[in-house]
């Protein structure tokens, strides 16, 4: 499927550069792209500690705690072991990976390949065994680009219910004044 980044375990002990290094609580929506929390690292820290970059254009999943959350990597960035990042191959869909693990049915076979009782872990090897059914690139494509097109619709009727309650509260405040 694709090559499979697992994070070094150490935080690193010094912040400053420009690569994101990114956690769990970094994760708000469908892409990843940089550290809320405004934690960068630099290239020599990264060497130093031998720490793993996870390409622009990749996929990440939470692997630990924090169960099965997926983005989509839009910049270069470095995290630690609580996720397993994904580079895919030319043959595979980034948008159609990123719905596939999002899947019911996905989610639960990482579960099941899971170890722990209060906080999950799946290892790089059983991730790695998942059996995962993936339709031909064709068919990716058109997977994908269904699954954008919901979600562009999904924004779009967003944004007009966070106007409409905008002009809600309005009219609630001049009519209760």
């Amino acid at each position: 499927m694709s090559d499979f980044i697992v994070p070094m375990r150490d935080k690193p002990k010094q912040f400053g550069g420009t690569i994101p290094w990114t956690r769990i609580d970094d994760i708000d929506g469908k892409y990843l792209n940089e550290s809320k929390s405004g934690n960068y690292v630099s290239t020599e820290t990264i060497k130093s500690m031998n720490l793993k970059v996870i390409p622009k254009n990749s996929l990440i999943v939470s692997a630990s705690a924090t169960f099965g959350v997926v983005a989509i990597v839009t910049n270069d960035l470095v995290t630690n072991q609580t996720f397993i990042g994904l580079v895919p191959k030319p043959s595979y869909n980034l948008e159609f990976l990123f719905n596939l693990f999002k899947t019911p049915r996905i989610q639960k076979l990482m579960r099941i390949e899971s170890v722990g009782s209060t906080i999950f872990y799946i290892s790089r090897d059983k991730f790695k065994k998942m059996n995962c059914n993936v339709p031909t690139l064709k068919e990716q494509n058109l997977i994908g680009k269904i699954c954008r097109s919901v979600d562009e619709f999904i924004a779009l009727y967003q944004t007009k219910l966070n106007y409409m309650n905008s002009e809600k509260e309005y009219l609630l405040q001049k009519l209760f004044i």
